[in-house]
């Protein structure tokens, strides 16, 4: 294995979860927030050579209606922090334009950006 993202499936039964990294490798945990660690060190027992620490563990049903929502879910939300990301960097940059340049006060730049006089002051301090 030579990824540094994995996709492992998981299936509910009386004693936790079934994780299966591949058919031929399957592993247990009690509960999901236990699964990511558990795929690690399943991996690191397979592959000791390598480090696994850092590795991405993607964990999906295998109830594959839920699984789509799921990665749907997730790549939604990557793209909102994308556009939040583009967002700030928009923010600072008209606030820094507005009060370097147009030498706007405070109060007036809050205004054009409909902000907080607060946040502009945060802005404007991280340059």
């Amino acid at each position: 294995m030579t990824a540094d993202t994995i996709t492992v499936t998981v299936t509910r039964w009386d004693g936790g979860w079934e994780i299966e990294i591949d058919e031929d490798n399957i592993t247990q945990a009690r509960s999901l927030d236990h699964a990511q660690r558990q795929v690690r060190d399943y991996l690191d027992t397979l592959h000791p050579e390598l480090d696994h620490s850092g590795w991405e563990v993607i964990v999906l049903p295998a109830d594959r209606m839920l699984a789509d929502r799921l990665r749907a879910s997730r790549e939604a939300t990557r793209a909102a922090q994308k556009q939040q990301q583009i967002a700030a960097k928009e923010a600072r940059e008209l606030a820094l334009y507005l009060r370097r340049t147009e030498h706007l006060g405070v109060g007036d730049t809050a205004a054009l950006l409909g902000v907080s006089r607060g946040r502009i002051s945060q802005l404007t301090k991280a340059s």
